[in-house]
């Protein structure tokens, strides 16, 4: 609930900001952008804490096909790289280095759907389970290597 909760009114501020003209991130220009901005915080921790909890949860042993534990435990793991260090990467550059960072941040927040569309579309094939677990692993090094990549860029044109 939480996690819906706070990708919701995260979207909603940024979209607010947006449709005001002004910088959705890093914006303290006013008194009202500050708070926004410091509202949008609240609501990444309604998001954060949880995704951190499921992420340790799903390391202990899940009830699902070996091929779909893979791609929840690299989507979860990817979350949780996307709030800590690339989150902090961003926090890090702020206003003026932050927008280097999109990339690497749109990457690591939808490789768990990646990842689940991936094993759902190989599920589909008629390939066997251990097939489709290589095949969700194929994809799952592929994103990880892409997020390496995006996330040097970024950091040098921060």
């Amino acid at each position: 609930m939480s996690v819906g909760a706070g990708s919701l009114i995260e979207t909603f501020l940024i979209s607010l900001q947006r449709w005001r003209g002004v910088a959705s991130h890093f914006n303290e220009a006013t008194s009202f952008d500050a708070a926004v901005f410091a509202a949008m915080g609240v609501a990444i921790s309604l998001v954060a804490v949880p995704t951190v909890v499921l992420a340790a949860r799903s390391a202990r042993r899940l009830q699902t096909l070996p091929s779909r534990s893979l791609a929840i435990r690299v989507g979860l793991a990817l979350l949780v790289l996307g709030q800590v260090v690339v989150g902090g990467f961003m926090i890090a550059a702020g206003a003026q280095g932050a927008g280097a960072f999109k990339a690497p941040h749109a990457l690591v927040l939808h490789g768990l759907q990646v990842l689940l569309v991936a094993d759902w579309l190989l599920g589909r094939t008629g390939l066997s389970q251990r097939l489709r677990t290589r095949g969700v692993a194929a994809v799952a090094i592929t994103w990880v290597v892409l997020v390496a990549v995006t996330l040097a860029w970024a950091w040098v044109w921060a």
